[in-house]
């Protein structure tokens, strides 16, 4: 009996110790299994919050990410929560350990049980690629309210217009209308920030809270739009944050382009300070040379200016410039732009008359200066009459560089004595031009004559130009216009002794301006010849005025008893002239002269007024003294 109750507890031993041990190989079969996976990185489970009322269902995204994009996971339930219930999509409940399903994202359902001091409630999952490691389990926090959270906030909050580099805050109010606490999550934000820079607020049951919302001064201009986002749970409010931020001026063009037919390449644009207090503004460029304007602008508040922009005189080539006009750190810039000016070119110095004297037999030379003050490069053609070029000329071309000047040298061999007379003809791309010269060739006994003293070839000229009345004419060279009418009626108005004030008409119904020329006589030192130029008055000796019938003009620093000629000219908008008007000759008045006669007639004068002082004072003093 003793042996049978023996076995027996040996054998009850005995089973308990087989079935411990197929308990620890079953679990030891699970842990390698978990152990005992493919190599390489596995996914990583992606964790979230929601918020549920007591009794009631949400629905739950579990979701994963890894390296290797576009992938879909397998997902199980690693710990179910402690307080509800899990189901799939088709209302079946989910165990512990089961294959959820696979895909990028499985829903799942989450029924909160009704228990009075649940607040929080939490399960784990876990994903995995198929074949692969299992990421580690990841929380799902579930918030569990007696009441659906709910919360009021603004709508929108404007920041006004701001300055550059100018920070601000305002106040957000959120209100809590839930029995219990909520934890806001806070998102959306770059350009504005929370203060403390916290991305989570709690707002405690039934109360507001004041929350500031800062922008940080920086450079950026223009309009301010962003939404911030509040979250609590499945409840998401979005509050608009809007601003203005207004540079300190304004430029009204970002390029300027300066075209050739500019007389003179400027351009002007308009500065508008946006304060209403005054503000600096310094501007400068990364071309010394070129450009000219005021780089020192005082602007009072709200106030605009015009700022002229010009091409220095001396400057003829290409404009590629940039302006940048800066008021404490904030710049804006303007780029200038213009072409080369085109060849401008001038032919011996707009003499149109280039006079030669020599003796029969002689080689005659003439330099002729050729100028280029144009800001490109040209090729000038040259035709020749009788005369010669000492070094040859590819095609009669010579290349002018700009602003370049070249010296044509000619030359001509006397073989006939008297004046010959020869033209030089010279063409470009933009215009041509033409210049005579005169060469005086006198047999060697005349020319000896000629040389013996300047006094002598001085009077010899006067008096061949006064017998053939033949004097040259020097004129500055222009461009006419020939549908411009010239003026007439050129008459005398007034005569001083220093100045004259003399009048014209012009019917044109164009809008003109006027100038004045007088004519001087000028001795040609090189051949001793006498010539006429016709010279411009300039604002020091002719102020010009302009009426409906025409202008007049004083023309001042005359000498007393003086006879002039004067003629007039128009110039239109374009810049040419019209045919000069006839000249005509006008007389100052003669200064005072002191004659014998005015002597005598006033030593008489003298005499009379002493005798009557004398014989006043003698009755004076017989009579009362």
């Amino acid at each position: 009996m003793h042996f049978e109750l023996g076995n027996l507890t040996f054998l009850k031993v005995h089973l308990l110790a087989l079935i411990t041990f197929f308990i620890t190989v079953l679990l030891c079969a699970d842990l390698i299994a978990d152990v005992k996976l493919p190599k390489g990185l596995g996914p990583v489970a992606i964790k979230s919050s929601y918020s549920v009322v007591k009794g009631a269902s949400i629905e739950v995204d579990l979701m994963a990410s890894s390296k290797q994009s576009g992938k879909v996971y397998e997902y199980t339930i690693f710990e179910k929560p402690k307080y509800g219930r899990l189901l799939t999509e088709d209302n079946k409940t989910i165990k512990e350990g089961s294959v959820l399903g696979v895909g990028k994202t499985i829903k799942i359902k989450y029924i909160a049980d009704f228990k009075n001091d649940i607040k929080e409630d939490v399960f784990t999952f876990r994903a995995r690629l198929r074949g692969g490691k299992y990421s580690s389990p990841s929380p799902i926090k579930i918030l569990i309210i007696k009441d659906p959270v709910n919360f009021s906030v603004n709508n929108y909050i404007s920041f006004g217009n701001l300055r550059v580099n100018e920070s601000a805050s305002k106040k957000m109010v959120v209100t809590n209308e839930s029995n219990e606490g909520v934890n806001l999550e806070i998102s959306g934000l770059k350009k504005f920030h929370i203060q403390g820079n916290v991305n989570e607020v709690f707002v405690p049951p039934k109360s507001m809270k004041e929350i500031k919302v800062y922008y940080k001064a920086n450079s950026l201009i223009g309009l301010l739009k962003e939404d911030l986002v509040l979250k609590a749970g499945n409840l998401e409010k979005h509050v608009k944050l809007r601003g203005n931020v207004i540079p300190p001026f304004n430029v009204d063009k970002k390029l300027i382009r300066l075209k050739n037919d500019q007389l003179f390449r400027n351009a002007k644009v308009k500065l508008k300070n946006n304060y209403n207090e005054p503000i600096e503004i310094t501007a400068s460029h990364n071309n010394k040379s070129s450009l000219i304007y005021r780089d020192n602008i005082s602007l009072e508040g709200q106030a605009e200016i015009e700022l002229e922009i010009k091409v220095d005189d001396q400057y003829l080539g290409h404009i590629d410039s940039l302006i940048t006009f800066r008021y404490d750190e904030f710049r804006l810039s303007v780029n200038v732009n213009g072409e080369s000016l085109p060849a401008k070119i001038e032919i011996n110095e707009n003499i149109q008359i280039v006079s030669v004297r020599g003796k029969l037999g002689d080689n005659l030379n003439v330099t002729i200066p050729i100028n280029n003050r144009g800001g490109e490069a040209v090729d000038l053609e040259f035709k020749l009459g009788d005369s010669k070029v000492f070094k040859n000329y590819p095609s009669n071309l010579i290349r002018l560089a700009s602003g370049s000047k070249h010296l044509l040298e000619l030359s001509y061999d006397a073989e006939v004595s008297g004046t010959k007379f020869d033209n030089v003809q010279f063409i470009w791309p933009s215009g041509e031009a033409s210049l005579q010269i005169r060469y005086e060739i006198e047999p060697e006994k005349e020319i000896a004559k000629y040389n013996n003293s300047v006094d002598e070839n001085i009077e010899q000229v006067q008096n061949k130009i006064y017998e053939t009345d033949v004097v040259p004419v020097i004129e500055k060279n222009r461009n006419i216009n020939d549908n411009l009418p010239s003026v007439e009626k050129l008459s005398l108005v007034d005569s001083g002794k220093r100045s004259i004030l003399i009048s014209w008409t012009n019917n044109s119904l164009l809008e003109v301006d006027y100038i004045v020329e007088t004519r001087v006589h000028r001795l040609n030192r090189e051949d001793k010849t006498m010539q006429f130029h016709w010279v411009e008055l300039d604002e020091n000796y002719a102020k010009i005025t302009k009426n409906d019938s025409g202008g007049e003009a004083v023309i001042k620093g005359l000498n007393p008893g003086g006879r002039y000629t004067f003629r007039v000219l128009s110039k239109g908008a374009d810049g040419r002239y019209s045919v000069p008007s006839k000249f005509v000759h006008f007389s100052t008045k003669n200064k005072f002269h002191f004659t014998s006669n005015f002597f005598v007639n006033g030593l008489g004068l003298l005499g009379g007024l002493f005798l009557l002082c004398y014989f006043s004072y003698k009755f004076f003093r017989e009579r009362y003294i």
